[in-house]
């Protein structure tokens, strides 16, 4: 059993003393007012505590959805993100082949966006992909650009 778990009988030893507690308690205190205006009101006072307690339920589902929903949506942005980016991989085409991929140019502002988003979703692993990629495909594509046509340096 690890130092965060609770042992088995735990709540239930819990949920009794409380329960006790309350027993010696009631028995000390008197409970102000007569029996029979407890016996009127007693229900109505039982309603709203049930009812306080529904509406405090009620905002901690709704608390709980909004922050799934918003967790959601960062899942689905980083996803998306990696998918861009792995287009771009799959798109770009190797130096010197007959099928031109992406131009340059839109490869950089791509990569740009994708590296933006990075920073929004605060994914570092995603930044180091952008800049790996951009670092070694990108630099390989302008040495082929600046080598003499026909010529390519390894």
């Amino acid at each position: 059993m690890s130092t965060t778990q609770v042992p088995r009988w735990g709540i239930p030893l819990f949920v009794s003393l409380s329960m006790f507690i309350g027993f010696l308690l009631g028995r000390w205190f008197e409970v102000p007012g007569s029996s029979e205006f407890w016996t009127i009101a007693g229900q109505p006072v039982a309603t709203l505590f049930a009812g306080l307690a529904a509406l405090g339920a009620a905002i901690l589902a709704y608390i709980t959805g909004k922050r799934a929903w918003h967790q959601a949506k960062e899942h689905h942005r980083s996803d998306r993100s990696w998918s861009r980016l792995q287009w771009v991989i799959d798109k770009g085409a190797s130096p010197g082949s007959n099928d031109p991929g992406l131009t340059e140019t839109l490869r950089e502002k791509i990569l740009d966006a994708i590296e933006a988003e990075s920073y929004s979703l605060d994914d570092s692993t995603l930044k180091e992909a952008v800049v790996a990629y951009s670092t070694e495909v990108i630099d390989r594509y302008r040495e082929v650009k600046d080598a003499q046509p026909g010529v390519l340096k390894t």
